[in-house]
């Protein structure tokens, strides 16, 4: 089946209920006459599954829910793996649009012994040697939760420094700054960040415009206060900014998406930890941070909020004072959406909770 005849059954937003069901069953036969398996199920992959949470359209995003759910009927042959951040769960969970029940598993880290494998096998195949002595040391390194993209990292920046087959344990501690405390695998992530700006020479408002596409689009704060990703939609962000965000993209330090070219996100965490600018943006941010993140679950629960109940769900307090001060001071840092929200609140709003200057929808 071609892709554009899957998006005309599924895509509709008018579809109702029993129209999506009769596309559903009409696709499931379709695959198994394909594949010659007339009683197979048929299993749907879910990868990075927080996007639904973070950069999707939220109509776009309940609309998957919806159809996802009804896919999963005990009526129809599909089941669903769904892969996502742990941090993401409690909204998977509190999604409205998602009916199907659904079990959950965590998955540990990679355990330690198996990182000399992850080395040692791949290096093979190049026909690249490697010292002992680095892979025990690189595996020491890894034994923690980020530590395998930032390995992967640190073998393509290894492997470009070097002009010989041959990965050595004095050319991995040269990646390291034993000084500022940090392993090869921690700052193999700040010098590219540093020799990126080195290069490009940015003007102070360019920089400026950096931090503003950080802060808060790509960045959030986890229920354990740690400066986490989160993709951000390339067309939100400041258009001064592209210059070098293209750069750090090139640099492995930011990553695109395959099946979505339109979002952005930091590639390693580790970056908004040990690159010395921008950890020092996020502490200046962090209030704002979180505070913004309030904003918006507040705003979801006031979108979802009966008619009836949405004057108890409004702003107050210290809530609606942080929010006014934003909407003057940043309102660029807020969503389309978010302006919408408030541009419809504030017809509720008691006359002396109301600002007396909105601005104006982007």
């Amino acid at each position: 089946m071609a892709a554009g005849s899957f998006q005309v059954r599924f895509a509709a937003p008018s579809a109702g209920f029993g129209l999506t069901a009769r596309a559903l069953a009409d696709f499931a036969n379709d695959l198994r006459v394909k594949a010659g398996a007339g009683e197979a199920q048929i299993l749907i992959p879910i990868d990075q599954a927080e996007e639904l949470f973070g950069v999707a359209d939220p109509d776009e995003a309940r609309r998957f829910l919806e159809i996802l759910s009804q896919a999963l009927s005990e009526s129809l042959p599909f089941m669903a793996v769904m892969a996502m951040r742990s941090d993401f769960l409690g909204r998977l969970q509190s999604a409205a649009a998602l009916t199907a029940r659904f079990e959950e598993f965590s998955l540990g880290p990679m355990p330690a012994r198996r990182i000399p494998q992850i080395i040692q096998g791949p290096a093979k195949v190049a026909g690249v040697n490697v010292e002992e002595a680095f892979v025990q040391q690189a595996a020491r390194d890894a034994a923690t939760e980020d530590a395998l993209p930032l390995l992967a990292f640190a073998l393509r920046e290894l492997s470009d420094r070097s002009s010989s087959k041959l990965l050595s344990l004095d050319g991995y501690k040269a990646l390291g700054d034993e000084k500022a405390g940090l392993t090869p695998l921690e700052n193999a992530v700040r010098k590219a960040a540093d020799a990126v700006l080195a290069e490009a020479k940015p003007a102070n408002d360019e920089l400026m415009a950096l931090r503003e596409a950080f802060v808060p689009a790509m960045v959030r704060v986890n229920d354990d206060g740690q400066y986490v990703r989160r993709p951000a939609r390339l067309d939100s962000l400041p258009v001064k900014s592209r210059s070098l965000l293209k750069r750090l993209e090139n640099a492995r330090l930011l990553s695109r998406p395959k099946n979505d070219a339109g979002s952005v996100e930091v590639a390693h965490e580790a970056l908004l930890r040990k690159w010395p600018l921008l950890r020092s943006w996020l502490d200046e941010e962090r209030e704002f941070l979180i505070g913004k993140q309030q904003l918006e679950q507040d705003l979801r629960d006031w979108e979802q909020a009966s008619y009836g109940d949405k004057a108890g769900a409004l702003l107050t307090g210290l809530k609606l004072t942080r929010a006014r001060g934003w909407l003057v001071d940043h309102p660029m840092r807020l969503t389309a959406q978010e302006l919408s929200s408030f541009a419809s609140a504030r017809s509720m709003l008691r006359p002396d909770a109301r600002p007396s200057s909105w601005p104006r929808e982007r």
